[in-house]
């Protein structure tokens, strides 16, 4: 028997965040509101849930996993990662809550890199170096988000382009 599982995989810069196949009959999804950045964009909440009680809950501002509800043997749900219940918190925090980070994940030292024979200079964050891809790193936007719903399975798929020389990096 399939057990139940969580898919999350990052590729590019493309996100997807799906539920187990199978168990259609007890695969739901919801999409609302989640708040506004303090710039007045909209930022949207999606909820995915399965038929075992597995419930994923993403946001758009940094294609961020927000929640993800897990049940113990019981059936009694808990929420088993970090997050913040607003907008305001994301955008205050540093402290990357399931976020999706880059364009660089970890610290460049003096936030400076040589690649291909040239040196490239990026905003700093912490301290001398630059952190998850500087202070306007992915998990400072809002991305793009597109629902999916197929007989065995539940998503939304997030993306986000971030073009040549964003942040100091190159290449789009």
């Amino acid at each position: 028997m399939l057990q139940p599982r969580f898919l999350l995989c990052a590729l590019g810069l493309s996100l997807m965040i799906a539920t187990l196949p199978a168990y259609a009959a007890g695969l739901s999804s919801e999409h609302k509101a989640f708040g506004k950045t303090n710039d007045g964009t909209p930022v949207e909440q999606y909820i995915l849930r399965n038929s075992h009680g597995l419930q994923a809950t993403v946001i758009t501002y940094g294609a961020t996993l927000q929640s993800l509800k897990v049940p113990d043997k019981d059936g009694n749900a808990e929420d088993i990662v970090l997050g913040f219940d607003n907008v305001q918190g994301y955008q205050a925090g540093t402290a990357y809550f399931g976020a999706t980070i880059g364009r660089y994940g970890n610290r460049l030292a003096n936030g400076a890199f040589d690649l291909d024979g040239k040196h490239y200079q990026v905003p700093k964050n912490d301290g001398p170096n630059a952190l998850h891809g500087g202070p306007q790193g992915f998990d400072k936007h809002v991305w793009k988000a597109e629902p999916s719903k197929t007989d065995d399975s539940v998503g939304v798929t997030l993306t986000y382009l971030s073009k040549d020389g964003e942040m100091g990096f190159p290449g789009t």
